[in-house]
């Protein structure tokens, strides 16, 4: 997430006590092995698809 996007105090407390990782820019991903796995996947549509956070499956549309 990027901390342009944490004006509104509720959801940067929200952040805070979740595993999100902040950043002041956007990066390119990159996956190394024993790293952490932040990624989303998006379909042909744009529609997110899966969200990984740390690992861990975030966010899965039905």
């Amino acid at each position: 997430m990027l901390v342009e996007h944490l004006a509104d105090p509720v959801l940067r407390a929200a952040v805070d006590r979740s595993d999100l990782l902040v950043l002041p820019t956007p990066v390119v991903p990159t996956l190394h092995p024993g790293g952490r796995a932040d990624l989303a996947v998006h379909g042909a549509d744009g529609m997110c698809l899966v969200t990984v956070v740390a690992g861990r499956i975030a966010h899965r549309r039905a």
